[in-house]
């Protein structure tokens, strides 16, 4: 009788207990779902201010960092071009100078070989032109020499040649001439007989032609 009662009593406080737990249970799922739809409204709250401020703060933080490395970047480019330049005109100066100091020396120098170049060939070329000279001028008196000794003997042989046959030959044109014009002048002599005697004729002529006529 004391077990039934034992055990009757422990059934009912399990389903007290059971009720109490599945209550509790109920309640708890209730309250975790609220307090996790409070956390999860409140994270999404926090996490969505926390982005616009880590985004607000970053981009406030870049456009410093972007300004302060412009300005830093402008800077120092600034002073390196300005560094760069004044190395490179410096550079260019001293490459300037030694250029014209170089471009001096050359000409000196070239100044100063063709000169000697110059003095020698000049020296060179009297030295020749004289032995030309020299030269041609044994050459041409030995040439001028014999020319004229040929031609001394040409003529030599000219007025022998000329005194054998030209003279020869010019006595017997003037015989020639002199019988020629005595011909010439007997031809002169009976022309002018001929004339005379044809003008007497024409006389004679015109005598009778008019005599003819008159009596006609």
């Amino acid at each position: 009788m004391s077990n039934e009662l034992s055990n009757k009593t422990v059934t009912y406080l399990l389903g007290e207990i059971s009720g109490m737990l599945e209550n509790m249970q109920n309640s708890l799922r209730t309250e975790i779902a609220e307090t996790r739809d409070s956390l999860q409204s409140s994270l999404r709250a926090e996490i969505a201010e926390t982005r616009d401020s880590l985004q607000n703060s970053l981009r406030a933080e870049i456009a410093e960092t972007r300004d302060s490395l412009q300005s830093s970047l402008r800077t120092e480019i600034a002073e390196t071009r300005e560094t760069l330049q004044n190395s490179l005109r410096a550079e260019i100066a001293e490459t300037r100078e030694a250029l014209h100091a170089e471009i001096a020396e050359t000409r000196d120098s070239l100044q100063s070989s063709l000169r000697t170049e110059i003095a020698e060939t000049r020296e060179a070329l009297h030295t020749e032109i004289t032995e030309t000279r020299d030269s041609l001028q044994s050459s041409l008196r030995t040439e001028i020499a014999e020319t004229r000794d040929s031609l001394q003997s040409q003529l030599t042989q000219i007025n022998l040649t000329l005194e054998q046959n030209v003279v020869q030959r010019l006595n017997t044109i003037e015989s020639c001439y002199v019988s020629t014009y005595e011909r010439y002048s007997q031809g002169i002599n009976q022309l002018e007989s001929i004339q005379s005697d044809i003008l007497v004729m024409k006389d004679v002529i015109m005598k009778h032609s008019t005599q003819l006529a008159k009596i006609s």
